[in-house]
């Protein structure tokens, strides 16, 4: 095997991939793992999650600031050295899978690895998690007609609910979309509509983020996917990670065009695609009212991230 680069010194790496749901943050995340210098913590930010249970979320989206952060300081540290409570989650009643958390957390510990987080559920405390722990996030945008098409292809709403219930996130991080989001979810949109809503909020914020942040690194799905290996290449060296040629490879099999365009039906992440493919399989899934409806509703957001012609068939 070699390298292009050293392997990384001093501190293990802390990364957040984020971004919204069904943006390449399963894909992405993973990608970043080959080389073995960081770990996965899948969603902890998740409700539902049943696996990396350092803490409780109470909602979907968490809004996470100095404020509120009382709860959270001390598990999200622990995740953040890979110190897995088991004590507490084998009380919980989750006997199995604790000690699979433990027992990973422990050999990422032992082995020096940093830790990725992979959430798109964390986006709304990003810069939280970077200030009070110094996870570097790496943000994924994804084309909103992407978005919307993927969202209908496994059935899911986005929870505009989630954003209301949290009155300081309304109050400040989304305080420009507030009317947007509280029509939407009174409206009871069709899953089309909705999903464009929620994609120019996301987007909003991501947008905010670019203009406060300069260090975070933003990517475009469709950017890696055209040329994965190339743009992998670069993740790798922004973060300080270990290229090599085995990872090379990896990455240019998973993505080649010989693999499926669309995963088995009811999989909702398959990571072995046709990644070109996959950047525009939106134009044949959605008709063309469709697209005229999504563009209408992300209007100028979408803009500052795609131009005109990523609308258009290639």
């Amino acid at each position: 095997m070699t390298t292009d680069q050293p392997r990384r010194s001093e501190s293990p790496p802390r990364i957040l991939v984020t971004g919204a749901p069904r943006s390449g943050t399963t894909w992405i995340g993973r990608t970043l793992c080959l080389g073995g210098d960081v770990g996965e913590v899948y969603e902890p930010f998740n409700p539902r999650s049943r696996q990396w249970r350092w803490f409780d979320a109470p909602e979907f989206y968490l809004y996470i600031d100095e404020s509120l952060e009382a709860p959270y300081v001390e598990p999200v540290g622990a995740m953040a050295r890979w110190r897995y409570p088991l004590v507490r989650r084998l009380r919980a009643g989750d006997r199995r899978l604790a000690l699979r958390s433990w027992s990973t957390a422990r050999k990422h510990r032992r082995a020096g690895r940093g830790v990725l987080v992979k959430d798109p559920i964390a986006l709304m405390s990003a810069p939280w998690l970077a200030h009070r722990f110094g996870f570097r996030p790496l943000v994924v945008i994804r084309h909103p007609a992407g978005f919307v098409s993927s969202l209908l292809r496994v059935g899911w709403r986005p929870r505009f609910g989630s954003w209301l219930r949290q009155p300081r996130l309304m109050d400040t991080l989304l305080a420009p979309w507030q009317e947007e989001i509280e029509r939407a979810h009174r409206d009871d949109l069709e899953l089309v509509e909705a999903g464009a809503v929620f994609w120019r909020v996301c987007a909003g914020v991501v947008t905010g983020y670019r203009a406060e942040h300069p260090d975070w690194v933003i990517v475009r799905h469709e950017d890696i996917a055209r040329d994965p290996v190339v743009a992998y290449r670069d993740l790798y060296q922004s973060f300080g990670l270990t290229w090599s040629d085995a990872v090379a490879e990896t990455i240019r099999a998973e993505s080649a065009a010989d693999n499926p365009r669309e995963v088995a039906g009811g999989v909702q992440h398959g990571l072995q695609r046709d990644s070109r493919s996959v950047a525009t399989i939106w134009q044949d899934r959605l008709t063309e009212q469709r697209v005229d409806t999504i563009r209408n509703i992300v209007g100028d957001v979408a803009g500052l991230f795609y131009d005109d012609r990523t609308w258009s068939a290639d």
